[in-house]
């Protein structure tokens, strides 16, 4: 297949960021199905590389499939726990969860991870 953005590649480029790349480039032109399954091969070639767990929360996110952006967010979390943007990403699920069931429980979760956030930003 034919991609209409060209990737550039470097010398240091290793294969898991080629592949989120590469992903990152069929987004608009694939289905979803199969960027999520590249991204995910990327972080089991590379399982100390972590942006493809933040693209695949993402990716859930986005399709309101939060229980799933949760999951990723949160393996993300157990590997490094330092990037302010996975905490903040994470209350904005848990602030969307907390309107449904258990909704104490959800918001208690996201105004964790908003201070988590609030530490790592200063």
């Amino acid at each position: 297949k034919y991609y209409e953005h060209t990737i550039k590649i470097s010398k240091d480029l290793k294969i898991p960021q080629y592949l989120c790349l590469k992903a990152d480039k069929m987004k608009s032109d694939s289905n979803l199905k199969e960027v999520l399954e590249i991204y995910y091969q990327a972080f089991k070639l590379d399982q100390s590389f972590l942006e493809p767990l933040e693209k695949i929360a993402l990716i859930f996110f986005e399709d309101a499939s939060y229980d799933k952006a949760i999951e990723f967010f949160e393996k993300y979390i157990e590997k490094n726990d330092k990037n302010p943007d996975i905490w903040f990403n994470l209350h904005k699920v848990y602030k969307i969860k907390s309107k449904g069931f258990f909704k104490k429980n959800w918001k208690i979760k996201a105004e964790d991870a908003l201070k988590k956030y609030e530490s790592l930003k200063l």
